[in-house]
């Protein structure tokens, strides 16, 4: 019920190990002590203090403001499939009265899953939007704007002797992981920001 994702030992997952220590991926949730991983008492008592640091950044304001990435859906292309509302992992879509999906922006979390798997395309992810993501690619690539109108496949236009690699799965947190861990990549890498690995569809490979 409240999508907390959880090791293969049964202890509760935190969002990032680095960046998040103390967070859940669903907004709101926090964890400490024993429900994290084996720890002693002092261990224990610092993470709490974490926890509640952490809680009290939210219950100490009048008004929490939410990030702009949201999805936002077209009620006059939304044919009420349940498709959004299956692949949600937040379970934020749900159908309204009127018969069509409706997504609460201060649940939306961004992935921008729901706008991948739309087959009616009703539902945008606000600041990446289809032809925002194209547009990166067609610049990434070196690709005229004119060929990706159409049916033109985006790797059917990478140059076999340019070995460009295009990573568009490597999110903010995976950037930083892989700095934190002093990994390297080749220079001739193309990195495309995305807010999650959900958003990429098979559209655009």
């Amino acid at each position: 019920m409240l999508k907390c994702s959880r090791t293969t030992d049964g202890f509760f997952l935190e969002a990032h190990m680095k960046l998040r220590p103390v967070d859940f991926a669903t907004e709101g949730i926090y964890l400490c002590g024993l429900a994290h991983a084996p720890k002693t008492i002092d261990e224990s008592l610092s993470q709490a203090a974490a926890a509640v640091s952490r809680a009290c950044t939210i219950l100490s304001k009048d008004q929490i403001q939410v990030g702009g990435i949201v999805s936002v859906v077209d009620p006059d292309k939304c044919a009420a499939c349940l498709t959004c509302v299956r692949a949600c992992p937040y379970n934020v879509p749900i159908i309204n009265a009127e018969g069509k999906a409706e997504i609460e922006v201060a649940k939306c979390q961004g992935c921008g899953i729901c706008a991948s798997e739309c087959p009616g395309k009703a539902i945008k992810l606000q600041h990446f939007t289809d032809e925002q993501i194209m547009a990166k690619c067609a610049v990434l690539l070196d690709i005229p704007a004119e060929m990706l109108r159409g049916e033109v496949r985006l790797m059917d236009q990478v140059r076999t002797d340019d070995r460009s690699l295009l990573l568009p799965f490597l999110r903010l947190y995976g950037r930083r992981l892989a700095g934190t861990m002093r990994l390297q990549y080749p220079p001739n890498v193309r990195i495309i920001r995305l807010p999650a690995p959900g958003r990429w569809t098979s559209g655009f490979s």
